[in-house]
């Protein structure tokens, strides 16, 4: 059988997500043949994500952003999320292009699409051992997307909040928020 990928072997953990989303237009490859999962996720390429999966538009309001030009592939995809309230930027004038984005922001922005979880909870939430590092906007969407199962923390039971996330990791979650 043909991989849609061919650096996303039937062997990774995220191979399910990743091939479901690819087919339903959500994520893209890096190339034809790649989609280099392990690399770190930039906010723009996070926010195209979420706007193709949750088809949110552009209203037109009177937001900007110094460092998104039109023209940019991602352009659409920003100032849908940000007229939506789905995500602001880094600084008043600032969508922060480029950079990565954190684990903690990740947390925040998929849980404001699930229009502040009206997903199940199936656990309690367990506190961090670096709970005081997440920063005051994000802790009730890092709390709630814990405890419906979308996020977990790091094997040392740290949820490393300023940490970066993969491709891969990104996929997984956006094909768990748009499963229910």
């Amino acid at each position: 059988e043909e991989r849609v990928f061919a650096d996303v072997p039937d062997t990774h953990w995220a191979v399910k997500a990743i091939e479901v989303l690819a087919e339903r237009k959500i994520v893209s490859g890096v190339s034809e043949s790649e989609f280099d999962p392990e690399r770190e996720v930039t906010r723009e390429e996070f926010a195209g994500m979420l706007k193709n999966a949750f088809g949110y538009t552009t209203k037109g309001s009177r937001i900007s952003f110094d460092d998104v030009s039109e023209g940019a592939w991602y352009y659409d995809a920003v100032y849908a999320l940000a007229e939506n309230g789905i995500v602001s930027g880094i600084q008043t004038h600032l969508f922060g292009v480029g950079s990565r984005i954190t684990r903690q922001d990740m947390a925040v922005m998929a849980y404001r699409c699930i229009s502040g979880g009206s997903g199940e909870k199936i656990r309690e939430y367990e506190s961090f051992a670096d709970d005081d590092d997440i920063s005051e906007y994000a802790r009730e969407a890092v709390k709630e997307m814990y405890c419906m199962g979308y996020i977990s923390g790091t094997d040392n039971g740290m949820f490393a909040p300023q940490g970066s996330a993969t491709r891969a990791q990104a996929a997984y979650l956006i094909n768990a928020i748009t499963q229910d």
